[in-house]
């Protein structure tokens, strides 16, 4: 579905890691799972730049730099894949985002591809989430596809 760079990729899933992380968002959203497609992704490249990665919104397009991994944080792991690791990036966001805020790619201005979780809807949908417009407990969002399946049917090649 995504094509990527293969130089880029993370490492293997952790799944422990992954399960911890699913844990720790049910406290606040009891019923929270990340889409399937997004799961398959992870277990086939497991974050990484993708070769088509802009994306549109607001009549333009916007990168992704990078999907973010699940995978090992420790010291053997290069700098790089630790720091797009998920759980490190919403460690250092985590107070600007909502709960129903899940990030999972990040672009090079620094702001962030979510899931956003509604009781109302089954699939989450893409924000974008704005790191200079957000402050404490109050995300600036905007809208970018209705769900995971239709972002990466979405991306495309600088025009």
């Amino acid at each position: 579905m995504i094509q990527f760079d293969m130089s880029t990729v993370g490492p293997p899933v952790d799944h422990d890691k992954l399960e911890r992380f699913t844990d720790m968002i049910r406290r606040d959203l009891p019923t929270f799972s990340f889409p399937q497609v997004y799961l398959d992704m992870l277990e086939e490249t497991n974050g990484g730049k993708p070769i088509n990665c802009y994306f549109r919104i607001d009549g333009g397009s916007h990168p992704i730099e990078y999907f973010l991994n699940i995978g090992s944080t420790d010291e053997s792991v290069d700098m790089n894949t630790r720091l797009l690791n998920v759980s490190v990036f919403w460690s250092e966001i985590h107070d600007r985002l909502s709960c129903n805020l899940i990030p999972f790619a990040v672009t090079p201005f620094g702001d962030a591809l979510c899931f956003k979780y509604n009781h109302s809807i089954e699939e989450p949908e893409i924000v974008l989430w704005y790191h200079e417009k957000s402050e404490e407990d109050n995300p600036y969002t905007e809208f970018v596809a209705k769900d995971f399946l239709a972002l990466c049917k979405g991306l495309h090649r600088k025009e």
